[in-house]
């Protein structure tokens, strides 16, 4: 017996359960305290969160990869770049309440990870791209995606972990970078 037929079962709850935690964006706020997203996301579980979690999503990816699903994986890059434009920080999840703190910094592999991903995928790429009436090569599109990506990969170690406007109160002694970019000295305490 392969392994593919000594797991089935667990194997198709997995990838059933990837559909209850693949949302579509939402089109206006959920409430008060969730920060609308522009692309497809996941969710840790179907249950108990609404929100997205930046580092949560990279072990998500690593499940995505290589699935029929995996296309969310650029979605997910997406909404972080969206995030880190409009906050000046990936919060530790896209909520108002966690726009002061961050999670260990895990975007410039996720950025490899979708990059990887995508030179493998031939439907990676929701739709074709075009510039000027002309379709453009999965190479230029992949390439000029990452050039972007990596852009705001640097702006948020820049921002965030070097912290040169020192919006950060934890400081890593001797590497000057901030610690998980939290303001909010109490939840830095209760997490730890």
């Amino acid at each position: 017996m392969n392994y593919f037929e000594k797991y089935k079962d667990c194997l198709l709850y997995i990838d059933s359960y990837w559909d209850k935690i693949i949302h579509k964006p939402t089109k206006k706020q959920i409430n008060d305290n969730v920060i609308h997203i522009p692309f497809c996301y996941i969710t840790p579980n179907d249950k108990k969160f609404n929100f997205i979690y930046y580092w949560d999503t990279f072990f998500m990816f690593r499940g995505l990869m290589g699935t029929k699903r995996e296309w969310v994986i650029k979605d997910m890059v997406d909404n972080f770049t969206y995030l880190l434009d409009r906050y000046h920080i990936i919060p530790n999840f896209n909520s108002y309440a966690s726009t002061g703190r961050s999670q260990p910094p895990f975007f410039s592999s996720m950025i490899l990870d979708t990059y990887y991903t995508s030179l493998h995928s031939d439907n990676f790429w929701k739709k074709p791209i075009y510039f000027f009436g002309k379709m453009l090569g999965k190479s230029i599109v992949n390439k000029t995606w990452l050039k972007r990506a990596i852009q705001r990969a640097k702006r948020e170690y820049e921002l965030v972990w070097m912290d040169p406007a020192n919006l950060y109160h934890h400081r890593v002694d001797g590497y000057g970078l901030s610690r998980y970019g939290d303001r909010d000295i109490g939840y830095a305490h209760t997490s730890e």
